[in-house]
Order: structure tokens, then C-alpha cells, then sequence
């Protein structure tokens, strides 16, 4: 397609939501009209945790850009601004297009590559049980799987009763995320009591004592 527009990409953030791990982006015209992009746009891209899985963890980018349908199908436009001649079809056409091109996208296609493998490497160590437990304060786990990455996870209720209301991935290219419901069912339950049970349940959810 013939027009006068280029492209710059940024990258938002990466949400766990409904499931889903998010990346937001926005994108706008390096063409200006009254101090303005001609076009500005956010989208997001999303993932589910099966994708997580299934996807290469290697040369993604490359990989959607020989099933370009496969990314569009991953993509929702979040706010539109379109003050072009083109229609907004052509627009969404032309964004997808120029995706490809993105020294900006390449990197941040490289960050979820990265944070796919980072997720599977947990899921096998937490499998495996080949991870390592500190407890931070009373209702404060960390999860080493490796000197980078590591799950936090946070406790609640009483002694009898203490269950897992934070269980978060943290990794160094995003806010932390949300890990719950990313395992399996049984597997969460099972690492869950591992943890719970290698660590002084007592010590951690008693209140602190005064002496």
C-alpha cells in the first residue's frame, strides 16, 4: 500500500488479565497535523497461558510474520485516533505491516520471547521441585528458580487457615505478574503445600511476639 506514513512503536506494559498475559503497546504517525500524529493508536497484544507453552521462545516475531493471521488474531485496538485519508482498516493493515519492521517491536518481541521461557522454566522447576524457599517475614515467601528470576508469594488467614493470596513472577523486563491459575490445578495445590509445608507455618502467620 502506497502513503505518505512511518511508524513508531512503544511499548506500555505487560498485565496478567482474565487469564491472559497482556502486552500493551502504542503506536503513532511520525506525520504531524496541528502539533498532532496524524494517527495514534493503543493496542494490545494477548497471550494465553497455552501460548505461553506452545509458541517459540526463539525468532517469534519471525514466526507471526509467516502467519501474520495468527497475530491478528491476538490483537485488540484500545484507542483510536485516525486523522489520515485512510480508511480504518487500512490503518489497522498498515500497522500490522510496519509491526514487522519495528527495530522497537523486534525488542519487545525479544522481551516476551524471554519471558515465555523465563514462565516454562518455572513451570518445570515448581514440577521438579528444584527451586529454593527464603522467607522474607512472617507472610513473605520468595521462590528462587535461578539468580534472576524468582515468584513471590504472599499468605493470608490464620494459623490453621493460611492460604496463598499473592503469587507473583517477577521479572526484569515488567511489573510483576500474576502466576496464579498459569499452572496446572493439581500442580498449583501441590507446590503451594510443598511451600507451605518446608517453611514455619507457625512462624509465618502468628502475630509477631512483643518480648
Amino acid at each position: 500500500m502506497n502513503h505518505p506514513y512511518t511508524f513508531s512503536f512503544m511499548h506500555i506494559s505487560t498485565v496478567r488479565s482474565n487469564d491472559l498475559f497482556i502486552e500493551r503497546f502504542s503506536v503513532f504517525s511520525n506525520e504531524m497535523k496541528n502539533d498532532k500524529s496524524v494517527i495514534y493508536i493503543n493496542f494490545n497484544l494477548s497471550f494465553t497461558c497455552q501460548d505461553v507453552r506452545t509458541l517459540p521462545n526463539e525468532n517469534l516475531l519471525n514466526y507471526f510474520a509467516a502467519n501474520d493471521k495468527k497475530l491478528k488474531n491476538r490483537i485488540t485496538f484500545t484507542l483510536w485516533e485516525n486523522h489520515s485519508e485512510l480508511t480504518d482498516e487500512e490503518v489497522k493493515n498498515t500497522i500490522i505491516h510496519f509491526i514487522f519492521k519495528s527495530p522497537d517491536m523486534k525488542e519487545a518481541f525479544w522481551q516476551t520471547e524471554d519471558m515465555f521461557y523465563g514462565l516454562c522454566t518455572l513451570e518445570e522447576a515448581i514440577i521438579n521441585k528444584s527451586y529454593e524457599i527464603k522467607v522474607l517475614e512472617q507472610r513473605k515467601i520468595k521462590i528462587h528458580i535461578d539468580a534472576e528470576e524468582y515468584v513471590l508469594m504472599e499468605l493470608e488467614g490464620g494459623v490453621k487457615e493460611a492460604n496463598v493470596c499473592c503469587f507473583e513472577y517477577h521479572y526484569e523486563f515488567c511489573e510483576p505478574l500474576s502466576v496464579f491459575d498459569f499452572l496446572e490445578k493439581e500442580t498449583e495445590k501441590a507446590f503451594f503445600r510443598d511451600v507451605l509445608k518446608k517453611t514455619s507455618i507457625r512462624r509465618l502467620v502468628a502475630p509477631v511476639s512483643e518480648d
